[in-house]
């Protein structure tokens, strides 16, 4: 295998680079790129992938970068596939951007990508999603936030009476909120079974128990958020950190942080009383269920 890749300069200003949720993840993709065999094949454990790219990050987790190769994944910058056992990422466009690659030169053990997969790559990895639009991929340089939803949408059709159950309960009440606070952008399923297992875990967690609501809505409260593609459901739920940054202010405003003269942006959607009435009704249920307060 090669010693490294070429890297064109034009990554700086790529809009798929530019969604990703952040530097650490556009750090990462870069470096995959250097790691890539002749096919542009690599693994696609995150495990590998930590130890491989980030042999001396402690605090990047296997499961940060999981959500990473996703996200590269939506922005159609690679695809995840199966082959002998083990998990591998595909990057269609590598070979395009390395002038004079030999291949006659290079050996590699890595297995290729399914013939179905190279031939039509977003297709496949469409059809091999699993039906959860969290893990399909976008139109190809597309900003997820461009695609506007009407505000009709927060009628009350969007209102489903959630099951009992802790997990079902809790992702409810953060979908209601997400949708209030984030009507222009793509709406989350309510059955979406990763949600509710990310929401279940989350949720276990009395510090989170305690503050997502505020962290959700000091998101909301700035311009960022609204306006960059990588922010959404998935982002919010992935991990301890994403949600404790919306908490902690880290996407606010420039202004607000005390740089620059941004105007401050509108507020969120005002609730209508059987919005409310089903916020308050869910708030007391996760109390109740993890330990709090009635």
């Amino acid at each position: 295998m090669a010693r490294g890749r070429m890297l064109n300069k034009s990554v700086s200003g790529n809009i798929k680079f530019h969604n990703l949720p952040d530097d650490t993840c556009r750090l990462l993709a870069t470096w995959i790129i250097a790691n890539l065999d002749i096919q542009g094949v690599f693994h696609g454990d995150p495990t590998m992938v930590r130890s491989s790219i980030f042999p001396r990050r402690a605090d990047i987790t296997d499961e940060q970068v999981q959500e990473y190769l996703l996200a590269m994944q939506e922005q159609k910058l690679l695809a995840l596939y199966d082959a002998k056992g083990d998990a591998w990422q595909y990057w269609p466009g590598f070979l395009g951007e390395q002038i004079g690659i030999r291949a006659d030169r290079e050996a590699t053990t890595y297995p290729p990508p399914p013939a179905e997969l190279a031939a039509d790559p977003w297709k496949w990895v469409a059809e091999h999603s699993g039906g959860d639009p969290a893990r399909i991929p976008q139109e190809s340089g597309k900003n997820p936030a461009e695609e506007k939803l009407s505000k009709e949408k927060l009628s009350k059709e969007n209102i489903i009476e959630p099951p009992a159950n802790l997990g079902s309960s809790a992702y409810h009440a953060i979908r209601v909120l997400y949708i209030e606070l984030f009507p222009d952008k793509p709406q989350p399923r309510l059955t979406t079974k990763s949600y509710i297992t990310k929401a279940t875990t989350r949720m276990q967690d009395p510090y989170f128990a305690e503050n997502w609501e505020k962290a959700l809505r000091r998101a909301a409260s700035g311009r960022m958020c609204h306006e960059s593609g990588w922010f959404d459901m998935t982002f919010f739920l992935a991990n301890e950190l994403n949600w404790e940054k919306c908490l902690n202010g880290k996407y606010d405003d420039l202004k607000r942080r005390g740089i620059g003269s941004s105007p401050p942006p509108s507020g969120p959607v005002e609730r209508d009383p059987e919005q409310q009435r089903q916020h308050d009704e869910l708030t007391a249920l996760i109390k109740r269920q993890t330990g709090g307060d009635p």
